[in-house]
């Protein structure tokens, strides 16, 4: 009695889902799967659209960063060519017009081209390496300079930075490669400005160079 009971087909009530059918016959089991089946071909359908594009948003970004890599890249030969062009044609001086503006408020031209190279003319440059991080660069240059009549060879490393759609110069005249704690202080002073020490240490520089001159 309690078997056939428990066996019958019925209906039953639930508190929280009301009335709930019992009856799991094989029309009603082949349409939940049906039904189970057509959600998962619709998940996966939107899971794709989401991957692919996507993808599609990430090849987009990809190709923008190398193309403005690739822009800043020209931007920054144009300047190192024009820069050294005018240096190759005696005009040494041309040093000054491509630094970087910030410098440019606290070192007086003068100055600046009294801490140039001993060589003043050269005979041939050629880039060896764009090392172009970002907004920054580290430019090396194999250089050809005459001294006494016979030419010797001048590995010349430089530190830019890009601003203002264009590269300018924070260091130079240099003969060995900068280190990483150089190159990361050399960011900050760029990202936080020029550290006040440092400005009263140049202007201190640029003092006694201008007593040593009137004497």
């Amino acid at each position: 009695m309690i078997i056939h009971y428990l066996s019958f087909p019925r209906r039953r009530e639930s508190r929280n889902l009301g009335i709930l059918p019992m009856e799991f016959t094989p029309e009603f089991l082949e349409g939940i799967i049906k039904g189970n089946k057509y959600m998962s071909y619709k998940l996966n359908f939107n899971s794709m659209i989401i991957i692919v594009l996507f993808v599609q948003f990430c090849i987009f970004g990809c190709q923008k960063n190398n193309l403005i890599k690739l822009q800043k890249e020209e931007i920054l030969k144009d300047r190192v060519a024009a820069m050294y062009s005018q240096w190759k044609n005696n005009n040494v001086e041309s040093r000054y017009d491509f630094l970087w503006p910030e410098l440019k408020k606290i070192i007086d031209h003068d100055f600046y081209m009294s801490t140039g190279p001993y060589i003043q003319v050269i005979e041939d440059y050629k880039i060896e390496s764009l090392e172009i991080d970002g907004d920054f660069s580290v430019v090396i240059l194999q250089i050809k300079y005459k001294s006494n009549n016979t030419v010797k060879d001048w590995k010349n490393y430089s530190f830019w930075v890009y601003s203002n759609a264009n590269w300018y110069i924070i260091d130079d005249v240099r003969s060995k490669p900068y280190s990483k704690n150089e190159i990361e202080q050399f960011k900050k002073m760029i990202r936080e400005g020029v550290p006040p020490e440092l400005i009263e240490e140049i202007k201190s520089h640029q003092k006694a160079w201008a007593e040593k001159r009137r004497q």
